[in-house]
This record gives C-alpha cells, sequence and structure tokens, in this order.
C-alpha cells in the first residue's frame, strides 16, 4: 500500500510539474513574442499551437494530474502513520489546483515599528 501511495504521489508531482512548466513558459516566451507579432501571424500561430498541443504527450499528464492526486488523497486517507495530516494537505492542494489559488504567495507584512 506504501509502494502504491508513493507512486502514486510522485505520479502526481510530475504530472503537476510538467502542465505548470508548459503553462509557464509559454506565459514568459510564447505569448510575449505572438504579442509582438500582426493579429493575423497571432491567430495562425495560436491555430497551428491548438492542432500540435493535442497529442499524448501532452494529454496524459494534463488530464492526468487531476485524478492522481485525487487517488493520492485517497490512499493517505486509507494509509496508516501520518496520513492524515498528510492527506488533508494533499486535499489542500488539489482544491488550491482546481481553485486556481496559489498559496505560496504570502500577504504583505507590516515593517517593525521603531523605538520612540
Amino acid at each position: 500500500m506504501k509502494i502504491l501511495q508513493t507512486a502514486t504521489m510522485l505520479a502526481a508531482l510530475i504530472s503537476t510539474g510538467l502542465m505548470a512548466g508548459l503553462f509557464t513558459g509559454f506565459a514568459y516566451a510564447v505569448m510575449p513574442g505572438l504579442n509582438r507579432s500582426s493579429d493575423r501571424t497571432l491567430i495562425e500561430a495560436m491555430q497551428g499551437i491548438n492542432k500540435a498541443i493535442l497529442n499524448p504527450a501532452f494529454m496524459l499528464p494534463f488530464m492526468g494530474s487531476i485524478p492522481l492526486i485525487a487517488l493520492a488523497v485517497f490512499l493517505a486517507w486509507r494509509g496508516h502513520g501520518h496520513g492524515h495530516a498528510l492527506a488533508h494537505r494533499r486535499a489542500r492542494a488539489l482544491s488550491d489546483r482546481l481553485h486556481g489559488h496559489h498559496r505560496s504567495q504570502r500577504p504583505p507584512q507590516r515593517p517593525a515599528r521603531q523605538g520612540r
């Protein structure tokens, strides 16, 4: 059970990381480059990208990451040891992924008060 749980979590981590890398590269490289081109070129390029990206190498991590995270949460809840705390964190990560929240962004902190 522990091996399946670890393998599922690793697969979820890899597939989610692959998608994050793809989206980041697209946002920071492809879209700014296309923004500098004409409207006609932008439309032709985006249509070509949309056709080319529909392949198994893209679809497997794209469609598989959320079910893999859900399975990892389920296996952690059924597992032994520290599974409940870990399952809670995984469930929170799944919820954040589904709702598009980014937990790494901290709210701004107030500066320390100076002595009088």
